[in-house]
């Protein structure tokens, strides 16, 4: 017995070390593994709620990325997105280091691949429709992320039941051209109409329209709002 195994066993003698059982080494690598697969598929959730509400607002009648109302929704999904990636990072890391062949792994190699799997499964999940399911639910459950992410243009593209939003462009007297969420463009008379904007229509952008179609693209309107 060399000089360095003689120490070793007096370490152990003196320390009191036993071993421990193979119970705890599985049920912490099972800890580990469970975390890593549970943030992979928030982190995939959260990216397929976040394609569907930015292809939602682009079909919908946004006009540019940036009008885009769901900024602080967007920041959120993508600060969860992130936070799962590195949770599923760390917990992947800790449960391949203490393999066989884990020294070999090294964590932006992890990091890099947990974001791969994460973005992957999230387009999965989107092409299923998840991503419309999830966002749907969160808009019941909760009012003030309805509040950020669902934007009612097809609720105000109804002109023939009596529904006109869209962005004033120029202003005639009583009346107003407006450029619909659909690209469309009317011509509005809103003489007589409750006008319930702070300034101008034009001065207001974006207006909600209560009226009466009455030509091909035209309308009467009885109410004018801000676009909410």
């Amino acid at each position: 017995m060399g000089r360095l195994d003689e120490d070793v066993l007096a370490r152990i003698e003196s320390e009191g070390l036993r071993p421990r059982p193979v119970i705890l080494f599985l049920g912490r690598q099972a800890v580990f593994w469970c975390l890593s697969a549970l943030s992979i598929v928030l982190g995939a959730l959260s990216f397929a709620v976040l394609i569907f509400i930015a292809l939602d607002f682009a079909r919908t009648g946004g006009r540019e990325f940036d009008e885009m109302p769901f900024d602080d929704a967007a920041i959120v999904l993508l600060a969860i997105w992130g936070l799962c990636t590195v949770l599923f990072a760390a917990s992947a890391w800790f449960g391949v280091r203490k393999t066989r062949r884990g020294y070999r792994h090294r964590p932006p190699l992890i990091f890099a691949a947990a974001a791969a799997i994460s973005l992957a499964l999230g387009g999965v999940l989107y092409g299923f429709d998840v991503g419309r399911n999830v966002h749907e639910f969160l808009v019941r459950q909760f009012p003030a992320y309805a509040g950020y992410t669902a934007i009612p243009y097809a609720e105000w593209s109804r002109p023939d039941q009596g529904y006109l939003g869209g962005e004033v462009l120029s202003m005639d007297g009583p009346s107003f051209r407006l450029r619909a969420f659909d690209g469309a463009e009317w011509m509005v008379d809103m003489e007589g109409a409750k006008i319930s904007t702070d300034g101008t229509p034009l001065e207001e952008g974006d207006v909600a329209i209560r009226g009466t179609r009455t030509a091909p693209h035209g309308f009467k309107a009885t109410s004018v709002a801000p676009f909410d």
